[in-house]
């Protein structure tokens, strides 16, 4: 019964961490509290954007700066990414083996939560760099930026459900539409 009542919490854990993992992966971008602050700095290669390079004043050596700082990290978090794919996956078999081991899923879990931690922290690196070579004031107008941004982007899509919800008759034309073709 014990053994039951581990496996159950265990999958439960798993499911809800491995859940939250994919959806801070999804964002691209790392979301982080200093103090009361919610830093959210994009992670790819915004200063590329013409519009974010002029409103930024970013100098060709920054721009070099940021390519190095980008590369370097987002070689990171690609090792780190796969290595928790990989904890994830010795998980789910030791999980399903006849030898369960309860003690060696707990220690792939630690792995797999170190490797979540790692994946933030390198992250967070990715703000911090940023911050300094950009300063203070243009970081905060960076910040700032990308906060409306995302706002205007989440406005958009929360529109867009609810014109699909409010309107059953898109979904018949564009499926009609489609067996049409």
């Amino acid at each position: 019964m014990k053994k039951i009542i581990f496996v159950i919490t265990m999958v439960l854990m798993i499911g809800a961490t491995t859940s939250m993992g994919i959806a801070s992966q999804r964002k691209e971008s790392g979301r982080h509290s200093y103090g009361n602050k919610q830093m959210q700095v994009p992670l790819h290669r915004w200063w590329k954007l013409s519009q974010a390079s002029e409103q930024l004043n970013i100098t060709p050596e920054e721009t070099k700066k940021l390519d190095d700082l980008y590369q370097k990290i987002k070689e990171k978090l690609i090792d780190s990414e796969a290595m928790l794919q990989k904890d994830m996956l010795k998980l789910e078999m030791q999980f399903d083996s006849e030898s369960f081991d309860q003690n060696k899923c707990m220690q792939i879990y630690k792995e797999a939560q170190a490797t979540r931690t790692k994946l933030a922290l390198d992250r967070f690196e990715f703000a911090l760099k940023t911050r300094e070579i950009l300063g203070k004031e243009r970081f905060e107008k960076l910040l700032n930026t990308f906060k409306q941004f995302r706002r205007h982007a989440d406005k958009k899509r929360i529109q867009q459900r609810t014109n699909k919800m409010s309107n059953p008759e898109t979904k018949k034309d564009t499926k009609s539409k489609s067996t049409n073709q």
